[in-house]
Protein backbone atom coordinates (compact mmCIF):
# COMPACT_ATOMS: atom_id res chain seq x y z
CA UNK A 1 0.00 0.00 0.00
CA UNK A 2 1.09 3.57 -0.47
CA UNK A 3 3.95 4.91 -2.52
CA UNK A 4 6.93 2.61 -2.72
CA UNK A 5 10.11 4.25 -1.39
CA UNK A 6 8.29 7.32 -0.03
CA UNK A 7 9.92 7.20 3.40
CA UNK A 8 13.37 7.01 1.83
CA UNK A 9 12.62 10.21 -0.10
CA UNK A 10 11.36 12.23 2.85
CA UNK A 11 13.73 10.83 5.49
CA UNK A 12 16.37 13.57 5.10
CA UNK A 13 13.81 16.32 5.78
CA UNK A 14 11.33 14.47 7.96
CA UNK A 15 11.55 14.48 11.73
CA UNK A 16 9.39 13.18 14.55
CA UNK A 17 7.38 15.79 16.37
CA UNK A 18 5.96 15.56 19.87
CA UNK A 19 2.18 15.87 19.41
CA UNK A 20 2.01 18.33 22.33
CA UNK A 21 3.98 20.81 20.16
CA UNK A 22 1.09 20.81 17.68
CA UNK A 23 -1.28 22.35 20.24
CA UNK A 24 -3.64 24.83 18.56
CA UNK A 25 -2.62 23.75 15.04
CA UNK A 26 -4.64 22.18 12.23
CA UNK A 27 -3.33 18.75 11.19
CA UNK A 28 -4.27 16.70 8.13
CA UNK A 29 -5.09 13.08 9.00
CA UNK A 30 -4.99 10.24 6.46
CA UNK A 31 -8.09 8.33 7.56
CA UNK A 32 -7.44 5.36 5.26
CA UNK A 33 -4.23 4.44 7.13
CA UNK A 34 -6.05 4.68 10.47
CA UNK A 35 -8.75 2.33 9.20
CA UNK A 36 -6.19 -0.05 7.71
CA UNK A 37 -4.20 -0.12 10.97
CA UNK A 38 -7.29 -0.76 13.07
CA UNK A 39 -8.61 -3.59 10.92
CA UNK A 40 -5.21 -5.27 10.64
CA UNK A 41 -3.96 -4.57 14.13
CA UNK A 42 -6.80 -4.81 16.63
CA UNK A 43 -7.19 -8.46 17.58
CA UNK A 44 -8.40 -10.33 20.63
CA UNK A 45 -6.07 -12.65 22.55
CA UNK A 46 -7.50 -15.47 20.41
CA UNK A 47 -6.48 -13.61 17.23
CA UNK A 48 -10.00 -12.68 16.16
CA UNK A 49 -10.88 -9.21 14.89
CA UNK A 50 -12.24 -6.82 17.48
CA UNK A 51 -15.82 -5.86 16.66
CA UNK A 52 -16.05 -2.23 15.46
CA UNK A 53 -12.25 -1.86 15.64
CA UNK A 54 -12.32 0.92 13.04
CA UNK A 55 -14.75 2.97 15.12
CA UNK A 56 -12.82 2.44 18.33
CA UNK A 57 -9.53 3.46 16.70
CA UNK A 58 -10.86 6.59 15.01
CA UNK A 59 -12.77 7.66 18.13
CA UNK A 60 -9.83 7.22 20.51
CA UNK A 61 -7.38 8.96 18.18
CA UNK A 62 -9.72 11.88 17.56
CA UNK A 63 -10.25 12.22 21.32
CA UNK A 64 -6.48 12.26 21.82
CA UNK A 65 -6.02 14.96 19.19
CA UNK A 66 -8.83 17.07 20.62
CA UNK A 67 -7.46 16.66 24.16
CA UNK A 68 -4.16 18.09 22.87
CA UNK A 69 -6.15 20.94 21.26
CA UNK A 70 -5.15 19.75 17.78
CA UNK A 71 -7.77 20.34 15.08
CA UNK A 72 -7.90 17.34 12.74
CA UNK A 73 -8.82 17.68 9.06
CA UNK A 74 -9.64 14.27 7.64
CA UNK A 75 -8.28 13.34 4.23
CA UNK A 76 -9.78 10.45 2.30
CA UNK A 77 -8.35 8.69 -0.72
CA UNK A 78 -9.40 10.13 -4.03
CA UNK A 79 -8.72 8.75 -7.48
CA UNK A 80 -5.49 6.76 -7.61
CA UNK A 81 -2.60 8.57 -9.30
CA UNK A 82 -1.54 7.41 -12.75
CA UNK A 83 1.73 6.09 -11.27
CA UNK A 84 -0.29 3.54 -9.32
CA UNK A 85 -2.36 2.26 -12.27
CA UNK A 86 -0.04 -0.66 -12.96
CA UNK A 87 0.05 -1.68 -9.29
CA UNK A 88 -3.75 -1.59 -9.06
CA UNK A 89 -4.10 -3.66 -12.23
CA UNK A 90 -1.69 -6.26 -10.81
CA UNK A 91 -3.68 -6.42 -7.54
CA UNK A 92 -6.96 -6.80 -9.43
CA UNK A 93 -5.47 -9.59 -11.55
CA UNK A 94 -4.20 -11.42 -8.44
CA UNK A 95 -7.57 -11.05 -6.73
CA UNK A 96 -9.44 -12.38 -9.80
CA UNK A 97 -6.98 -15.27 -10.09
CA UNK A 98 -7.63 -16.07 -6.42
CA UNK A 99 -11.38 -16.10 -7.03
CA UNK A 100 -10.87 -18.45 -9.98
CA UNK A 101 -8.79 -20.75 -7.77
CA UNK A 102 -11.54 -20.77 -5.14
CA UNK A 103 -14.18 -21.65 -7.76
CA UNK A 104 -11.99 -24.49 -9.10
CA UNK A 105 -11.44 -25.83 -5.57
CA UNK A 106 -15.18 -25.68 -4.83
CA UNK A 107 -15.95 -27.52 -8.05
CA UNK A 108 -13.36 -30.18 -7.24
CA UNK A 109 -14.77 -30.66 -3.73
CA UNK A 110 -18.28 -31.01 -5.12
CA UNK A 111 -17.17 -33.55 -7.72
CA UNK A 112 -15.30 -35.56 -5.08
CA UNK A 113 -18.33 -35.50 -2.80
CA UNK A 114 -20.56 -36.73 -5.63
CA UNK A 115 -18.14 -39.49 -6.55
CA UNK A 116 -17.72 -40.61 -2.94
CA UNK A 117 -21.33 -40.52 -1.75
CA UNK A 118 -23.77 -40.47 -4.64
CA UNK A 119 -22.08 -42.78 -7.11
CA UNK A 120 -20.74 -45.19 -4.49
CA UNK A 121 -22.47 -48.28 -5.94
CA UNK A 122 -22.36 -47.45 -9.62
CA UNK A 123 -25.35 -45.25 -10.42
CA UNK A 124 -27.52 -46.10 -7.39
CA UNK A 125 -27.91 -43.13 -5.06
CA UNK A 126 -26.99 -43.59 -1.43
CA UNK A 127 -30.01 -43.07 0.88
CA UNK A 128 -29.83 -39.96 3.02
CA UNK A 129 -29.80 -40.93 6.69
CA UNK A 130 -32.66 -39.61 8.79
CA UNK A 131 -31.85 -38.38 12.29
CA UNK A 132 -33.69 -40.28 14.99
CA UNK A 133 -36.32 -38.22 16.75
CA UNK A 134 -35.97 -40.07 20.04
CA UNK A 135 -34.32 -38.62 23.10
CA UNK A 136 -31.28 -40.07 24.75
CA UNK A 137 -33.53 -41.74 27.36
CA UNK A 138 -35.09 -43.96 24.71
CA UNK A 139 -38.61 -42.49 24.81
CA UNK A 140 -39.76 -42.78 21.15
CA UNK A 141 -42.44 -40.12 21.66
CA UNK A 142 -39.97 -37.53 22.96
CA UNK A 143 -38.57 -35.16 20.38
CA UNK A 144 -34.79 -34.90 20.50
CA UNK A 145 -34.93 -31.16 19.95
CA UNK A 146 -37.75 -30.32 22.37
CA UNK A 147 -36.80 -28.77 25.69
CA UNK A 148 -37.78 -30.79 28.76
CA UNK A 149 -40.73 -29.47 30.76
CA UNK A 150 -39.85 -28.47 34.31
CA UNK A 151 -42.65 -27.37 36.58
CA UNK A 152 -40.50 -26.28 39.49
CA UNK A 153 -42.00 -23.38 41.34
CA UNK A 154 -39.92 -21.40 43.83
CA UNK A 155 -41.66 -23.14 46.75
CA UNK A 156 -41.05 -26.59 45.20
CA UNK A 157 -37.38 -25.71 44.64
CA UNK A 158 -37.05 -24.66 48.30
CA UNK A 159 -38.72 -27.87 49.47
CA UNK A 160 -36.41 -29.98 47.26
CA UNK A 161 -33.35 -28.19 48.66
CA UNK A 162 -34.42 -28.78 52.29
Amino acid sequence: MGVSGLWGLIEPTGKQVDPARLCGKVVAVDVSIWLHQSIRGMRTQQGEMVQNAHLLTVFSRVCTLLALQIKPVFVFDGVAPSLKTQTLALRRKRREHGQDEIKRAQQKLLENHIRKHVLKDGSAPVPIPVLPRTSAGGDPDADLFRLPKHSRTPSAAAAAAA
